[in-house]
């Protein structure tokens, strides 16, 4: 289920897209709703009906977590200092997330039909898997303080930089389309590309052996330039 910390302004956004009720549970705090049609609260819990299908935008101050049950076009959380972390229930499905605050350390957001994925002011954030989805553009998710990143599964092509990522230390983005290349950061100790067909360069990939068979395995590299330090 989705778990969000939050400060006294925290909120949350939703687009349901139609197809089933919507059920999000603030945990710690009472929240308030808008619009109210076809929306019903009972204590911390707001159920929205599958008749609605535009923005619904649910207040609440102080509260703890959210745990957010549905399928979305559009979510927006925002959970400025105090949220922690953020997951989806099982067979969920959201087109578009956006995700901002300084106190998410993880982020799981897997299996979801992402399409567009927006971290914003995630100064903390550690970890961050967003396999199993439809990922094509990563620009928004390469936070500096990163230490694990999965992006598995998901559609990304071309040549992906992450040299920027300097405390990133597992990186995985197997089972995708990439084919020009891949920077990575010199500190990096676990990187899986299998299931992609790279016919460049690896930039600052170390050489022994065990990280050696973790990039090549299944992908089709031609070199691999390794770390000089």
């Amino acid at each position: 289920m989705v778990s969000v910390g939050v400060s006294w302004a925290q909120s949350i956004k939703v687009t349901p897209n139609g197809t089933k009720p919507t059920t999000i549970t603030c945990t710690g705090s009472t929240p308030t709703a808008s619009p109210t049609t076809g929306v019903t609260i009972t204590g911390n819990v707001v159920k929205i009906d599958v008749s609605v299908t535009t923005e619904v935008m649910i207040s609440t101050p102080m509260v703890t977590g959210f745990t957010v049950d549905g399928n979305f076009d559009k979510v927006e959380v925002d959970g400025q200092s105090l949220a922690t972390s953020l997951s989806f229930a099982p067979n969920n499905y959201c087109q578009d997330l956006t995700v901002s605050g300084s106190g998410f350390k993880t982020l799981t957001l897997t299996g979801l039909g992402l399409e567009t994925l927006t971290v914003t002011g995630a100064t903390n954030l550690e970890t961050l898997n967003a396999s199993d989805n439809h990922l094509t553009n990563i620009s928004s998710l390469l936070a500096t303080t990163l230490k694990d990143l999965n992006l598995s599964k998901n559609n990304l092509s071309g040549i992906k930089d992450f040299s920027s990522l300097t405390s990133l230390k597992t990186l995985n983005v197997s089972e995708n389309q990439l084919t020009d290349g891949l920077k990575i950061p010199s500190g990096l100790t676990s990187l899986d590309v299998s299931k992609n067909n790279i016919q460049g360069t690896i930039a600052n990939a170390p050489t022994n052996t065990k990280y050696d068979t973790q990039i090549i395995d299944g992908s089709s590299i031609t070199s691999v330039i390794a770390n000089k330090g």
